[in-house]
Formats: structure tokens, C-alpha cells, sequence
């Protein structure tokens, strides 16, 4: 039973994930096409991406404290419908998107200008904050500390996967049938997930009648195959679990019924602020190196392909094709580097350094790359990718082994908050460089916030997991 709700929570946060990605990154593929039709510059391309991405990050911290005092289901549920709806939305504003507002009050003139595209992306930004706190919730209860370094490692591939094929699909649909329809197909899928995940997601074990998977792992210490993180790939569940559904309650062999489990108390919001994020010192350090992590992540993921088609010559689709190689290359990175850790005892913050050393190197090198060896490029772009979304998973990981798995949601929306700075930094800077001075200036920056991330994470350079024991310090008191 508790193999087959482990699986069912991992496959519904793996679809969850990469479906609110399929929704979140089909804006830069497309964004000089819809640049073009609807006369925006560098500027307001910047301002769209920056609104979604100070949003994100307010959302994500926001919406990562709800998570931690909500269920799982409705709430992942509920974030995708918001989602899907405001892709459509945005896809519908063709024309007449800015608007000049005049207030007059007394002697004062008030002006304001109103871009709808702004707008409605940036509460995107904010929904999409209901992602990533129910998915790491639901996962760090039903997955033990000594195996989330595989077990996010699998997980984050979803970014990749969702992030990828985004961008493919974006830039096909643009190209067949107008920028417009990048937001509406997406926004069709993200309908029919939000129903899959109502039926199918789960929330803690002790919800559906199961024991906390302290208890589980230690009961089944001897059962390899039920304990190693990879059993949730190589096995059905079929083959694992056992054959009554989740929750179905459990018999004493006299025929009388065990009672369930009691629920884990929840943490109030001021417990976990004041106890559990705020006095955390590593956290703060953490949150702070994100910020130039998220940087160098975006810097090609949001402007490569404008980058590729202005300046190396490439075509819509062969600039689409970039985010996908970035993104697939980042799942491999991210496979390698997550079972990696959990060998050498969940140092990830040495690993983190590790990564972010050649990735110094590759965003020098795609400066100096010719025009017309588009193939290079690419391939920089994979190693980049490969190399960039190890200290991205491993900042809600570290999250996590910083503190107790009940403010899983709250401190990697803390964390995740200052990764969209940076992201808001980089949207609005990056083109504002770009515009003003070309991309070899803005690629310079790029490499010294790359180098400052570097500085920054040295000094996790020695942390490991210790959330087994806070999780049992919480449930004491």
C-alpha cells in the first residue's frame, strides 16, 4: 500500500510540475514574434518577464505557507486551473493592450499606463506559486531525508521536461498559427491536468490511513526494494503495493479494525517564521546565492532564443529548439548530480560549487562562438543547462535539509523568493543591457553574477541533511 501511494504522489507532482512549466515558459519563445505584431521593444518584453517573475517569487513564498496548512490535491488542482485560465486570457489581448489611466485630484495629476500583458502574466507569476509548495510538501512526506537527494533529483527533471517541451510547443504553435496560440494550447492541457490531479494527487500518508514515513522506513528497513528512492521508477506499483486502495482501513487478524494513524500537527505561520526560517542563518545564505543562481538559469532560458535568432542567425523553430536542449540537458545534470550527492552523504552544497565552476567557462565560450555554427552554440547551450539546474534543485533541497519537512513549502518559498529577484534582476536588466549596450556587455554581467553564486555557495560548502532529527524535535513539542 504505501509503495503504491508513494508512486502515485511522485507520477501526480512529476505531471503537476511539468504542465505548470508547459504554462510558465511559452512566453519567451515567442516573445520577439509577439513583440513584432504588437510593437514592443526590449523594455516592455523586460517588464513582461520581470512582472511574472517578482511575482513568482512573492507567490511562491506566499503560496508555500498556505501549502504547508492545505491539502495538496485541491490546492495543486486549484493553482492549475488559475493558471490555465490566464493563458487564455493573455493569449485574447491582441490589440488595445496598453491603456494611459489620468486621475486628477485636487492640484495633483496622476498617470498611469496599463499594459494588459503585463498584467495578466504577472498573475500568472503569482498562481504559479501553488506549484511548487504542494509538490514538495506531498513529496518530502512521503520520501525520507536520506533519499531526496535521487528522489528531487527524478522530480526536477519535470522543470525540464515541462520547461522543453514548452518552448518546442510554443514555438510550433506560433509558427502554424500565430504567437496567440502558444497560450491557448498550453492553457487546454493545464484544464485537463487540474481535473487529472483533483482525482489523482494525494496529501500526507497519515490522510490516507498510513503511518509517517518515519515509521514506514524504519519498520521496512530490511526491504531494499521498498526502501531505495529508485524503486519508484524500476517497479509498477502493481507489483509493489498492496491490492486494497489507499486509506482502505487496515484488520488485526481477529477481524477488528485498526485505527488510523492520527494527523502530524501543523505549524502555526508565526512558528514557522520565527522559529524555523528567519533565525536560520544558512537559509539567508542560501536564499541570497539563489539570487545569482537564478540569474545565470534564466539569462538563456528567457533571452537565448531572441539571443540565438539576433545574433548567431537562427530561425523561430532552431531558437525553440534551444530551450528544449537547454531544459533536457538540465534533466540529465539534475539525475546525475541528485544520486551523486546521496553518495557522498548529502553534501549538496559541494556539489552545487562543483557545477557552477564550468558553467563560468560555458557561458564564456557562447560569446565567442562564430555566426553560422549554430550546432556549437547549441551544444554549449546543453552544458550550460546540464550544469545550471544542479544548485537550482539543490536550493529546495538544502531548503529542506535545513529545516523540518512541515516547513518544506514555507522555506523553499522563502528561498525560491529571492530566486525570482534575481529572475526580476535578470528579465529587466539583462534586456535593458542588451538594448542599450548589445549582448556582450549583458553576457559580462551574466558571468559575474555567475561567479558571485559560486562565492556564495562555498559556504554551504559542509551542510547535510539534519531534518530527521527537527522532524522528530517538532512532533515532541
Amino acid at each position: 500500500m504505501y509503495p503504491h501511494g508513494r508512486w502515485q504522489v511522485f507520477e501526480a507532482a512529476f505531471i503537476a510540475y511539468a504542465t505548470f512549466y508547459l504554462v510558465r515558459n511559452n512566453f519567451a519563445p515567442v516573445s520577439k514574434e509577439m513583440g513584432d505584431a504588437l510593437h514592443y521593444d526590449k523594455g516592455m518584453i523586460g517588464n513582461i518577464l520581470a512582472g511574472t517573475a517578482l511575482a513568482y517569487g512573492i507567490g511562491k513564498f506566499v503560496m508555500g505557507c498556505l501549502a504547508d496548512r492545505c491539502d495538496a490535491r485541491k490546492y495543486v488542482a486549484t493553482g492549475m486551473l488559475l493558471t490555465a485560465a490566464l493563458n487564455f486570457m493573455f493569449g485574447a489581448v491582441r490589440e488595445h493592450a496598453t491603456y494611459t489611466l489620468h486621475w486628477h485630484l485636487y492640484w495633483v495629476n496622476l498617470r498611469w499606463t496599463l499594459n494588459w500583458h503585463v498584467l495578466l502574466w504577472t498573475l500568472n507569476g503569482f498562481v504559479q506559486g501553488m506549484g511548487y509548495g504542494p509538490c514538495t510538501r506531498g513529496l518530502s512526506h512521503w520520501y525520507g531525508a536520506k533519499e531526496r537527494g535521487a528522489i528531487f533529483g527524478f522530480w526536477n527533471t519535470s522543470h525540464n521536461v515541462g520547461g522543453g517541451i514548452a518552448g518546442y510547443l510554443a514555438a510550433q504553435c506560433a509558427a502554424h498559427w500565430g504567437w496567440a496560440s502558444a497560450f491557448y494550447v498550453p492553457g487546454a492541457i493545464a484544464t485537463v491536468c487540474a481535473i487529472y490531479l483533483f482525482w489523482r494527487m494525494r496529501d500526507t500518508p497519515q490522510s490516507v490511513g498510513l503511518p509517517p514515513i518515519e515509521e514506514y522506513q524504519q519498520t521496512h528497513a530490511q526491504s531494499s526494494t521498498i526502501h531505495h528512492p529508485s524503486s519508484i521508477i524500476h517497479h509498477p506499483p502493481s507489483a509493489l503495493s498492496d491490492p486494497r486502495p489507499i486509506g482502505a482501513p487496515k484488520h488485526r487478524e481477529g477481524g477488528s479494525t485498526l485505527a488510523p494513524p492520527s494527523p502530524e500537527p501543523d505549524l502555526t505561520l508565526r512558528e514557522l517564521l520565527l522559529k524555523y526560517i528567519l533565525p536560520n542563518k544558512m537559509l539567508w545564505i542560501l536564499a541570497l546565492a539563489n539570487v545569482f543562481v537564478y540569474i545565470a538559469r534564466y539569462a538563456m532560458v528567457d533571452w537565448g532564443p531572441t539571443y540565438l535568432k539576433e545574433i548567431k542567425g537562427a530561425t523561430l523553430v532552431e531558437g525553440g529548439w534551444s530551450t528544449l536542449i537547454i531544459e533536457f540537458a538540465g534533466g540529465a545534470g539534475m539525475l546525475t548530480m541528485g544520486w551523486l550527492s546521496d553518495k557522498l552523504g548529502g553534501l549538496r552544497g559541494r556539489v552545487s560549487v562543483f557545477a557552477m565552476i564550468p558553467l563560468l567557462f560555458a557561458f564564456a565560450a557562447i560569446r565567442v562562438t562564430p555566426k553560422g555554427m549554430l550546432w556549437l552554440d547549441l551544444t554549449l547551450l546543453g552544458l550550460i543547462g546540464f550544469l545550471v539546474y544542479t544548485p537550482v534543485m539543490f536550493s529546495g533541497v538544502m531548503s529542506l535539509d535545513l529545516t523540518t519537512k512541515k516547513a518544506v513549502g514555507t522555506a523553499a518559498g522563502f528561498v525560491g523568493l529571492f530566486g525570482y529577484i534575481g529572475r526580476v534582476i535578470q528579465g529587466k536588466g539583462l534586456g535593458w543591457i542588451a538594448q542599450r549596450y548589445g549582448w556582450d556587455p549583458a553576457l559580462w554581467a551574466v558571468l559575474g553574477c555567475t561567479f558571485a553564486g559560486i562565492i556564495l555557495l562555498a559556504f554551504t560548502w559542509n551542510v547535510r541533511p539534519g531534518t530527521e532529527d527537527a522532524d522528530k524535535k517538532v512532533n515532541r513539542e
